[in-house]
């Protein structure tokens, strides 16, 4: 039957991606709390800096300086295409 085989393997590789995506590694876990804390942290003390110096462009230099962490811990997830495959 041509073609049987390549259908296995779509099923295995399927499987085998639902599963990488069911199980985080721990370290996942932990950056994704990480972010979550450190984002609007980033925000609010670029806020509370604009709000003391009166400067905006100190305020968003401080947070270029205070977010790269937290843009390359998002952008995994922003920059791979799904791997979610049809049914």
């Amino acid at each position: 039957m041509p073609g049987g085989g390549s259908s296995r393997g779509y099923a295995s590789c399927r499987t085998l991606i639902e599963e990488a995506q069911a199980h985080k590694p721990p370290i996942e876990r932990l950056l994704n709390r990480y972010a979550k804390i450190y984002m609007p942290t980033a925000l609010i003390a670029g806020a509370l800096l604009w709000w003391w110096s009166g400067d905006i462009m100190r305020a968003i230099t401080m947070l270029i300086v205070f977010c790269p962490c937290v843009i390359v811990l998002a952008s995994r997830r922003l920059s791979l295409p799904p791997l979610e495959m049809p049914p």
